[in-house]
């Protein structure tokens, strides 16, 4: 969903984050397309101990706040 996506784009990796910029689309496929990131970098490698992905969104960098879900 996420590789084959229009609206998402990997903007920038910095260490062991990566911004993503999503296209203003409704809120369900926006929710959507931010679960399947986590759900993509939660299993993306086998480790031994649990991989813990947080996400972020905002419309700016210094606003950004944790994702339950897009209102």
């Amino acid at each position: 969903i996420v590789q084959k996506n229009k609206h998402i784009r990997l903007l920038l990796q910095i260490h062991d984050e990566l911004v993503f910029e999503i296209d203003d689309t409704d809120k369900a496929e926006m929710n959507k397309l931010i679960q399947a990131i986590h759900e993509l970098m939660t299993h993306i490698y086998t480790l031994s101990v649990p991989m813990d992905v947080d996400i972020k969104i905002g419309p700016r960098w210094g606003s950004l706040e944790p994702f339950t879900s897009v209102e």
